[in-house]
């Protein structure tokens, strides 16, 4: 499995020439399944670079642990979206996105506590909550990590980065 930590956070400078359409698709339908693990927003160091650019920079030649498992176990909501939550070594996935956080230090962060989780819908439904509760799926070994821009509610790989 390859974790995609999606670029959310730009300053207005960055934002894509092409209109967002007016209703979101979930970032789910752009991503092959099964790859979207974490989010780790970036934006830019310096006004006029390409955040890309810089992000790839400041994350090449780091080393970022080695691979680990997880597993989709449980289920969750924030407001009317519902999650499915991160089992098994989930303490090595915070790991890997704190030396990211790191490594880009200086890009501006989310605020929120990390909780690392997949979107499984934008719209509410006890049913589909409660049959997520109890959930415990089987393990993924988490082998790489992508940096993915995030344009007009279309998700492209930038680069890749071997745990």
């Amino acid at each position: 499995m390859t974790l995609a930590f999606l670029g959310k956070t730009r300053p207005a400078a960055f934002e894509p020439a092409v209109p967002k359409p007016a209703s979101h698709e979930p970032a789910a339908a752009h991503e092959p399944a099964g790859t979207r693990a974490g989010a780790a927003p970036i934006g830019t160091a310096a006004a006029g670079a390409d955040p890309a650019e810089v992000a790839v920079a400041a994350l090449s030649g780091r080393s970022f642990g080695g691979p680990f498992t997880i597993r989709v176990a449980g289920s969750g909501r924030f407001g009317s979206v519902i999650w499915a939550g991160i089992g098994g070594d989930a303490a090595a996935l915070s790991q890997l996105r704190n030396g990211i956080v790191t490594a880009l230090a200086g890009f501006p962060l989310d605020a929120k506590e990390f909780r690392p989780h997949l979107t499984v819908s934008y719209r509410y439904s006890r049913q589909l909550l409660e049959s997520l509760s109890g959930y415990n799926g089987p393990e993924w070994r988490v082998s790489s990590f992508h940096l993915v821009r995030s344009q007009a509610g279309h998700y492209s790989r930038i680069a890749e980065w071997t745990l």
